[in-house]
């Protein structure tokens, strides 16, 4: 099995002093989709919902750079309306 770490450049962070380890989703082909799995690491568990985005994200396989990724997220909010009953 293959270890992923990554870096947020943004942050001024360095490898491998602040390298934070991560488990993708899936082992991805698609190099963006695994640096995207290390921004929502970032995003839900090192308080990186606190930061300002798109974030620079390095991310590295076997300690082995794969690329630095710019990533912004999408803030969809939901919500939901229940009618009160009026009273007399």
């Amino acid at each position: 099995m293959k270890r992923y770490d990554y870096i947020v450049i943004s942050q001024d962070e360095v490898f491998p002093d602040d390298k934070k380890e991560f488990v993708p989703k899936f082992e991805h082909s698609e190099k963006r989709w695994i640096a995207e799995d290390a921004a929502e690491d970032y995003f839900h568990y090192q308080e990186g919902y606190r930061d300002e985005w798109p974030a620079m994200i390095e991310v590295f396989e076997d300690y082995k750079s794969i690329g630095v990724f710019e990533i912004d997220y999408e803030n969809n909010p939901l919500f939901h309306a229940t009618k009160k009953e009026e009273t007399d």
